[in-house]
């Protein structure tokens, strides 16, 4: 019910208890009617290599996942810094990721 509102005197925000340490103390509730955004089922194996898609493997937690280098590089500076040149040894040994849980890891490339 967008657009209902009642205006309050500021004199009045201060006898209700609603300022405090120089602070103005708001409530909101808030109904959710239409929910888009990660699926509850991911339906992506980033467990397997992909020809040409998702050819880069990366080591988290013991296991290897595979992931499309130049698509994380595009939206992370941080893994393109870590992520060999191609056409080297080490673009084929892929890299390996620590103090990374490997679940968040995956359902960020969900994302």
């Amino acid at each position: 019910r967008m657009g209902e509102y009642n205006l309050v005197r500021f004199d009045k925000l201060y006898e209700q208890g609603l300022i405090k340490n120089d602070k103005l103390i708001i409530e909101a509730r808030l109904s959710v009617y239409l929910f888009v955004g990660i699926p509850q089922t991911m339906s992506f194996d980033f467990s397997r290599s992909g020809y040409g898609w998702h050819e880069f493997p990366i080591k988290i937690e013991g296991e290897k996942i595979h992931v499309c280098k130049r698509h994380l590089s595009e939206h992370s500076s941080v893994l393109a810094a870590m992520f060999p040149v191609d056409g080297t040894a080490e673009n084929r040994i892929g890299i390996e990721l620590k103090d990374v849980r490997r679940e968040d890891f995956i359902e960020l490339l969900h994302v």
